[in-house]
Order: C-alpha cells, then structure tokens, then sequence
C-alpha cells in the first residue's frame, strides 16, 4: 500500500480503520500522508486527531521510542505522486500497519507506532490535537468504572444510530456540557447512551453493575490514587 498523493487525479491514498472490532466497514479513523506539512496524520472523521511531527533525519518525532529504533521513512515524489516509504531496519520478519478502530497505530506485531490513548480532546502529549470544550477542564478525563449515580441508573438519552462507536459517544459526551457518562447502546458496541445532571457517582467495586466510562475531574482522581 501507499500513503501519500497520486498527483495524476489529485486523490490521496489512505489507510482506513475498521468500525469496531467486530464490523469490518469503513469507520472513524483514517491515516494518511501530509505532503506540504511533512507528517502523518490520524484523522477521526476528518478532523486532525493525531500528527506524528515533521519527518526529519528519516524520522518522526511523536512515534513511539520503538518504531524510532525499528522503522527508517523516505519520501518518494515525482511529477506523478507522492508517497511515503517506510523501511524495517531488522530486515528479518513481516512488516505491516495497522490502524484500530479506536484510531490507535500499531505494527505487524502489535506494538505501537501511534499511541493514541491519551487523545481525549485536552492532551496535546505525543502528538494528539486539543479540542475542549469551555465547559471542561483540561485535567477531566473518562475512566471506566463499574457503579451508579445517585439520581437513578438509566440514561437520560440515547443515539441509536448504528454507524456511532465508542470513540463517537465518547466525544459527544466530552462536547455535552452536562454528560457525566457514557458507554455503548447494542451488544456490537455501536450506538451510545449518555448519563447528564444525574448527580454523585458511586463507584462498585463488585463487578456486577456493567462498567460505564465516567468523567472524573482531577480532584477526584487525586483521591482515588490514593
């Protein structure tokens, strides 16, 4: 495959993710080749969501240390196209890349070349794009828990809408002003449903109420660490 520009017809080659890991259509994520700014970009639906920095010395400065030792990048461009070009200095296995459904970039073995965990709308750490919301502070973050809040279990709303993952309800509920959780609506992890204004939550160490993905501010995640 190539990431890059064919410059006969103007269209970019692409890599694009799965919708989850279970439904194998086209979904959220898609990796491709900057030419002017010299970068890979990790786009969800679109919008920048990841860049690895500027190539330089046939390296990336936000891939991770091991692809660093592992990975040499050349560009190859002539008045037809523009891609990049990547070469295994172990010379000894297989080589290929792909891209998750979370928008997470790993390699043939399943180690990380884009660790993209971290880019939850207010980290710029590695390479993530920032987006947040006036609403939140750059210290909240979701955390999966397990438990209930004080205002009842059921959700105050959901999106049935079968082409919406989990990183879709997770940014929905980060741009809703008001959402304090959320996790997915059917059993294929698509769709989402979203818990607002519904007060304290108290966490269930049993493991028997299904886990939702909470906001947690960072006083909180002070106390709890410890």
């Amino acid at each position: 495959m190539k990431l890059g520009v064919n410059h006969k017809n103007g269209r970019p080659w692409s890599l694009t993710s799965w919708l989850n890991e279970v439904v194998p259509v086209p979904g959220q994520f898609s990796l491709e080749w900057d030419p002017k700014g010299r970068q890979l970009i990790i786009r969800r639906q679109g919008v920048e969501f990841w860049t690895s920095g500027v190539l330089k010395g046939g390296k990336f400065e936000f891939i991770s240390d091991e692809s660093k030792h592992m990975y040499n990048f050349t560009i190859v461009s002539n008045e037809d196209e523009e891609h990049l070009v990547y070469n295994d200095i172990n010379q000894g296995g297989q080589s290929a890349w792909f891209l998750s459904f979370e928008g997470k970039l790993l390699g043939f073995d399943g180690s990380y070349i884009a660790e993209t965990e971290n880019c939850n709308g207010h980290s710029t750490d590695e390479g993530c794009k920032r987006w947040l919301p006036s609403c939140r502070s750059r210290d909240d973050m979701f955390d999966k828990r397990s438990g209930y809040f004080i205002q009842g279990p059921e959700p105050s709303s959901l999106d049935n809408n079968t082409k919406h993952t989990m990183n879709d309800c997770r940014v929905t509920c980060w741009n809703l002003c008001g959402c304090d959780a959320y996790t997915f609506l059917y059993d294929n992890q698509t769709g989402c449903k979203f818990w607002e204004k519904k007060g304290e939550f108290f966490q269930d160490l049993s493991g028997i109420i299904p886990a939702l993905y909470v906001l947690i501010p960072k006083s909180s995640q002070n106390v709890n660490s410890k």
